[in-house]
């Protein structure tokens, strides 16, 4: 019986002295394994602030970029309206000398009298000299009225 008594106190006291060991590895492997995940954590940490901050930079630049895109399109807008306002003063001014040449080809040779004071009293109601040429009171000596006023 000793030796049957010896064996089970050995194994006893081997189990807890095994048992202890496989704790304490496990301890050791648990540890080092929570300091290369705690160091990775870090370092994915450490990224992410420096993703933000690029995200942050990328954002204000990106607004920047909006601001003057928007400062372009609105100099684009005033100018294309500047273009179509001077286009259509353009078109105006030939629409009016097209206009004021047909008039000069279509008048009749009558009316074109009539504007150089060559016919009587109308011609000096649709005269556009300056007042001072048109009305030189001449009295020829056949005449006892001015040439001006004779009908």
């Amino acid at each position: 019986m000793d030796v049957s008594i010896a064996v089970s106190l050995i194994r006893g006291q081997m189990g807890t002295v095994v048992e202890r060991a496989v704790n304490t590895a496990v301890e050791t492997v648990l540890a080092e394994m929570l300091k290369v995940v705690g160091v990775k954590f870090e370092e994915l940490k450490a990224q992410v602030v420096v993703m933000k901050r690029d995200v942050m930079a990328l954002q204000r630049e990106k607004a920047l970029k909006e601001k003057e895109n928007d400062n372009i399109r609105a100099k684009l807008r005033y100018t294309e309206l500047k273009l179509k306002y001077y286009r259509q003063g353009v078109e105006e001014e030939l629409q009016q000398r097209v206009s004021a040449s047909a008039l000069v080809r279509v008048q009749p040779p009558a009316f074109t009298q009539l504007q150089r004071g060559e016919s009587g009293f109308f011609g000096t109601l649709l005269d556009f000299r300056p007042v001072s040429k048109r009305l030189r009171l001449t009295v020829s000596p056949k005449m006892s009225t001015p040439a001006c006023c004779s009908v």
